[in-house]
């Protein structure tokens, strides 16, 4: 019977080698759902930042949107107070022109008016004095 007696140490191998394995499949398999863990742990990672990237990306997007309206609404809006500021400096020119002339011809009257006062006073100089007077006296009376 040596050869029961040897194939009691084949089992016993073949029992070893089962154990064996069976520690090798049960340590791969904690490997497995370790990583399977951080798989799943870095899948949703990876949603939230996608998902908050998407965010701020309509964020910007929206933010961008406002600005170019803003950006159009100024640019209206510096057309108009251009247009008012411009009819407003033909305006202050116009006048400017307009009070010249008339300081203008201001200091013309002015100066006519004291010449005319000069004249009518040297007339009156000469209606008073002793020569018209004597003269009026003999025409007039």
């Amino acid at each position: 019977n040596a050869y029961e007696f040897q194939s009691v140490d084949v089992v016993e191998m073949l029992e070893q080698l089962q154990d064996k394995f069976r520690d090798q499949v049960t340590a791969l398999e904690k490997e497995e759902m370790g990583r399977r863990h951080a798989y799943e742990t870095l899948a949703q990672d990876m949603e939230l930042q996608t998902a908050a990237a998407k965010n701020e990306i309509e964020k910007k997007s929206k933010g961008a949107a406002d600005n170019k309206q803003a950006s159009a609404d100024a640019s209206a809006q510096l057309g108009t107070v251009t247009g008012i500021r411009d009819a407003d400096q033909q305006f202050l020119d116009d006048l400017d022109t307009t009070c010249n002339e008339k300081a203008t011809d201001f200091e013309a009257r002015q100066k006519l008016r004291g010449e005319e006062i000069q004249a009518l006073e040297k007339a009156m100089e000469i209606i008073s004095s002793d020569v018209v007077a004597a003269k009026a006296e003999k025409h007039l009376a």
